[in-house]
């Protein structure tokens, strides 16, 4: 089991991804493509752990903190085009 800490994303997100990836899977039959709504944005990748049966992991009360909507606002906000791309890390696709 692989443990991370990560924020979903809006599902007009997810949908809004399904699109060009579905024109692009013909084009490139090799690489292994996720599927919308499995997709996330990993923070931190914590390693490897070996759970036994029907183990589960609570970090906290559960809920995404502060600093973690903060980091998510922000970055779907320059998805969304409503706050300033400053690093240049869009690009239009199509």
């Amino acid at each position: 089991m692989r443990l991370f800490v990560a924020f979903d994303l809006p599902g007009e997100v997810r949908t809004a991804l399904g699109e060009p990836i579905a024109r692009l899977k013909p084009l490139c039959r090799a690489a292994r493509w996720a599927r919308p709504e499995g997709m996330h944005v990993t923070l931190k990748f914590i390693g490897h752990a070996i759970a036994d049966g029907d183990t589960e992991f609570t970090v906290g009360d559960g809920e995404s903190g502060e600093v973690t909507m903060a980091l998510r606002d922000t970055l779907t906000g320059i998805q969304r085009g409503t706050f300033a791309d400053t690093h240049g890390w869009m690009s239009r696709l199509g």
